[in-house]
């Protein structure tokens, strides 16, 4: 009899573990315990997706792991669950977070998806958030459905749709193609890059979707500007952001606009380099206040920017300036056809390209240089031309004016011809950098 009871004990204790075990796989699989596979956003997107934004959350796990972290520490907690809690946190920072958007003509409307390669709790997240009600009074977007959904391990996605402006899309399609090639994307590695292709009119589209409650005509305001908005915006084929961490923890971002593959005229970029001094403050900041103080974050970063330059070119080989202007309809009008203004810019069909680019110098002032060039032998043409504009008696004021306002000031230099330029000038902007805020502030 004692060894039967001893054999049942045996295998309840056998069925009991069994229990525990599966109870416990079961609840790793439900929370999202284990570790998720990597996946990337690329998964998710198609032909259409011409709006891609991604983060790279991990790399910034060696300033998390110096500054944040260590608050953990002062909880308190026995040290093995101190521990524990430090090792889920830096495991479950995710491999990339991505917004990816697209134009969806047959549902009239403009449809984001928010991507997480989520490392550990996603199907926790997605049951945490199945009921959007919860979240009324936190987020203000409307949710008919869970707000995230987690349809496999590595995977959160939440969706949002923006309804088209009504009557918008004939506008787009007397400017734009209905297709175009693949789409364009973003590079590997980056800690953050947005990238957005303009090339069937989706910018738009997308501004339309963001003005809710507008009519048409409402939307353009009068009719003219119908004409002038998609004319401006058919030369932004591509626009791309990007932000990369160095190896001395320093920040570096640039923007551009039109790449190698654009077929405008016009191409932009601008670059900034914020010094190592800004992600050790802020490091201070979290460690001495437990918070990052958002309002002071952007005097840190200006006063961190050790480098600033941009660089904008406008390709004339074709004629497209004077198309522009008049296409834009500036001479359209009795005042512009009284000043014979058309006649006066035609010596710009002599020229090859404009340009204007900036370096900013160590005292913080910004050197900005006005470059046109133009056919062979015709530099002297387009010099004398430039000279004779009113530009030192009526444009210079103006812009004089509206940098003292800010607290900026405008010097510039004679024009030359310097470099073999048809017209090559310089202007300083004093003060730029001390008062960059004050212009992005107001």
């Amino acid at each position: 009899m004692k060894k039967g009871c001893f054999i049942v004990a045996i295998v309840l204790l056998a069925l009991a573990l069994a229990g525990l075990g599966g109870g416990a796989w079961y609840a790793s699989r439900l929370v999202g315990l284990r570790e998720a596979p990597a996946v990337s956003h690329a998964h998710l997107v198609d032909a259409d997706t011409r709006l891609i934004a991604v983060a790279r959350p991990r790399q910034l796990l060696p300033f998390i792991e110096q500054h944040v972290l260590p608050l953990l520490d002062n909880v308190q907690a026995p040290a093995f669950l101190v521990s524990l809690i430090r090792k889920y946190a830096t495991e479950a920072l995710p491999n990339e977070i991505a917004v990816l958007g697209s134009l969806a003509p047959d549902e009239g409307a403009y449809r984001t998806r928010l991507f997480i390669n989520e490392r550990r709790f996603g199907p926790l997240v997605a049951q945490f958030t199945a009921e959007p009600a919860r979240f009324a009074n936190v987020i203000e977007v409307d949710y008919d459905l869970p707000v995230f959904a987690a349809p496999k391990r590595g995977v959160l996605t939440t969706e949002r749709s923006f309804p088209l402006l009504r009557g918008l899309d004939n506008v787009v399609d007397q400017f734009w193609p209905p297709t175009a090639g693949d789409p364009f994307r973003v590079e590997d590695g980056r800690l953050f890059e947005a990238v957005f292709d303009n090339r069937t009119g989706d910018l738009l589209h997308l501004i339309g979707a963001r003005a809710r409650g507008l009519t048409l005509p409402e939307f353009f305001n009068e009719p003219t500007v119908e004409n002038v908005i998609p004319r401006l915006l058919i030369l932004l084929t591509e626009g791309r952001a990007a932000l990369d961490l160095t190896p001395d923890q320093a920040l570096e971002a640039r923007v551009q606009v039109n790449g190698e593959e654009s077929d405008s005229p016009l191409d932009a970029n601008a670059a900034v380099r914020i010094g190592p001094a800004v992600l050790g403050q802020l490091g201070a900041d979290i460690e001495a206040r437990r918070v990052i103080d958002a309002q002071r974050l952007p005097d840190l970063v200006v006063a961190g920017a050790e480098s600033f330059t941009f660089d904008m070119r406008f390709d004339n080989r074709a004629n497209e300036f004077m198309t522009l202007l008049e296409d834009l309809g500036l001479f359209d009008s009795p005042e512009m056809q009284a000043a014979n203004i058309k006649q006066q810019l035609e010596i710009f069909r002599l020229m090859t390209q404009a340009s204007l680019s900036g370096k900013m110098t160590a005292n913080g002032d910004l050197v900005v240089t006005w470059r046109v060039d133009s056919a062979p032998g015709n530099e002297g043409a387009v010099y004398i031309a430039l000279g004779f504009l009113p530009f030192d008696s009526e444009v210079m004021p103006l812009i004089e004016e509206y940098l003292r306002y800010y607290g900026m000031t405008l010097r510039a230099d004679p024009p030359t011809m310097e470099d073999g330029a048809a017209y090559l000038r310089k202007f300083t902007i004093g003060g730029f950098k001390q008062n960059v805020l004050n212009f992005l502030r107001k």
